[in-house]
């Protein structure tokens, strides 16, 4: 009589199973048995019986994962990604406007979650503000080279679409307007051909 006691007691109303199932928890019984016999105190409470079978019994029902495969695999993916971050990082790419994750993704052939997830690891910052802390970057060398260039001209050239956001952004990230950090730099001295 333990065997239906147990399986309606574990598994609730065997009309929801298949006989597949139904073969399976029978032959689980008479491992469930000597734990029932031991937890006698706490038959009367069903949750409490159901979540220590279930305990006893959580490592028999995961699978063990080959390791060295997923490893494996998983250098490989972020090897590739890395490298078709670098290559579009190269092409400066990220100075076009209008750049999502979405759009990136799709151009570089990867998943969207995982490029996100290799740049928030890599760069411990969103995608937003690792494209954003590229383009400003890319910002300073620019006004570096040419002093005289338009901040308006110099925020749509890095990918920015208004001035506003391009101030807001490099505020954010240097701690200081675009304006006056150009005017704490030291200026170039030109190269004299003698």
């Amino acid at each position: 009589m333990v065997a239906p006691f147990l399986l309606i007691i574990l598994f609730g109303n065997s009309s929801v199973y298949s006989k597949t199932q139904l073969s399976y928890f029978a032959r689980l019984i008479p491992i469930y048995h000597p734990i029932v016999q031991q937890n006698r105190r706490i038959l009367p409470n069903r949750k409490n019986l159901i979540f220590t079978i279930r305990q006893s019994f959580v490592p028999c029902f995961k699978k063990p994962k080959d390791k060295s495969t997923m490893e494996r695999r998983s250098k490989a993916t972020l090897e590739m990604i890395s490298q078709k971050l670098n290559a579009w990082e190269l092409r400066k790419e990220y100075l076009q406007t209008g750049i999502t994750i979405i759009k990136m993704a799709k151009a570089l052939g990867i998943n969207r979650t995982y490029l996100s997830n290799f740049i928030n690891d890599t760069y411990a910052m969103n995608f937003n503000n690792w494209l954003n802390g590229l383009r400003i970057e890319e910002a300073k060398k620019r006004m570096l080279t040419d002093r005289r260039l338009p901040m308006s001209t110099l925020a749509a050239m890095v990918g920015f679409t208004d001035l506003a956001h391009f101030s807001k952004q490099f505020k954010l990230k240097e701690g200081i307007a675009p304006t006056y950090w150009l005017q704490k730099q030291p200026k170039l001295k030109p190269v004299s051909g003698n």
